[in-house]
């Protein structure tokens, strides 16, 4: 990886040429890096190790000025050794002490003195490339002593260096874990309203629906290729394909006074737009959806009222996922989802399982 001050040393040929036109070019405001504040991330990234290169997974980071004020930030255990600091609420210049904590609220190690200066953590976005000239990492190391100290390792960007014309940069490893992109869920679908939820006076007499079962698989694609994004969040396309049921308790047409069950299969696929933080902890996404499924008794679609219970729906829906427990590469999240379906087909006070159906569901996505 070529550092700053191998860079400054090793400009020459096209790439002092293509360089220096990049300068005219922001004399004239066509290519002149924006201040640090506006080219900053709302987050900015941060990691602690150890002496021996070893990243924290888990503890708390506090940076407190002299008047009291704190900011406080986890490290992640979802991505060990690393913290986020909104940068918007980091005083420029003002002295900080900054603490480590272990689980148990116990100082493990301290610093006095550090300050925040964002034009060191300026990447210098220039407009012409389309590129950060730069790549910050600021990390903390814990000492033995119970010292923490703070650097700035910054590096050339390799594609700002290839599209300047330079040599190759040797580039590592990427140091952040792949992006998820196949995820499986289970959860519970609950249908909340209009002809889905219950009627008594419908269909012979719906009592009651009850909570459902269910499977879903996710596939995510279009994740950026810099990263991290500035605004703090990773964007992607998903789809997604679930299979879903809920029982209905019904009275007996042919059987007065006797109760039976129907139950409402369906298979629903939908494909939208979705963000997550760079942590991976937020996952949100919005999708349009399609389903096909019916109201079977048995093994056999429900007939009743010369229809046959056999629905296709149109819908959208809005669904949230964070993280709760990681166990290595394996991690689990909650998920949340609100679904808004319409199924054609049905007419008449007396007739059921037709129009808006809306729906809730919650469980749990290993990815």
């Amino acid at each position: 990886m070529t550092t700053r001050r191998e860079y400054e040393g090793r400009r020459s040929g096209l790439g002092v040429w293509l360089l220096a036109i990049c300068a005219l070019w922001g004399a004239f405001g066509g290519g002149q890096p924006a201040t640090a504040s506006d080219k900053l991330p709302l987050l900015l990234q941060f990691s602690i190790q150890d002496e021996d290169g070893n990243f924290f997974h888990e503890g708390e980071i506090e940076f407190c000025t002299a008047d009291g004020e704190c900011l406080y930030a986890d490290i992640n255990q979802g991505f060990p050794g690393h913290f986020f600091l909104p940068t918007t609420e980091l005083k420029p210049g003002v002295p900080y002490s900054v603490f480590v904590y272990d689980k148990a609220v116990n100082v493990l190690y301290e610093m006095r003195g550090w300050t925040f200066i964002p034009e060191e953590y300026d990447p210098e976005y220039y407009r012409i490339w389309d590129e950060d000239k730069f790549v910050v990492f600021p990390i903390f190391e814990a000492h033995r002593d119970r010292r923490l100290t703070f650097r700035l390792e910054t590096t050339l960007n390799p594609e700002f260096e290839r599209k300047g014309g330079l040599d190759p940069a040797t580039v590592g490893p990427d140091s952040l874990p792949p992006f998820p992109r196949f995820m499986g869920a289970v959860e519970v679908p609950f249908l909340v309203g209009g002809k889905f939820s219950s009627d008594e006076n419908a269909a012979g007499g719906v009592i009651e629906v009850k909570p459902g079962f269910g499977v879903r698989a996710f596939w995510r694609t279009h994740y950026p290729t810099a990263l991290p994004e500035r605004d703090g969040w990773v964007s992607f396309r998903v789809f997604s394909a679930a299979y879903q049921q809920n029982r209905y308790k019904t009275w007996e047409v042919y059987t007065p006074g006797r109760q039976s069950d129907v139950t409402f299969h369906r298979v629903t696929v939908s494909y939208g737009l979705g963000r997550m933080d760079q942590a991976r902890s937020k996952h949100w996404s919005v999708s349009a959806a399609a389903s096909v499924g019916g109201i079977f008794d048995g093994g056999k679609t429900l007939e009743y009222l010369d229809r046959k219970y056999q629905l296709f729906g149109l819908g959208g829906q809005a669904r949230g996922i964070y993280q709760i427990y990681q166990n290595g590469h394996i991690k689990v999240g909650a998920l949340g989802q609100a679904e808004l379906m319409y199924y054609p087909g049905g007419s008449g006070d007396n007739d059921f399982w037709y129009g808006l159906a809306p729906s809730f569901s919650f469980g749990f996505v290993i990815y």
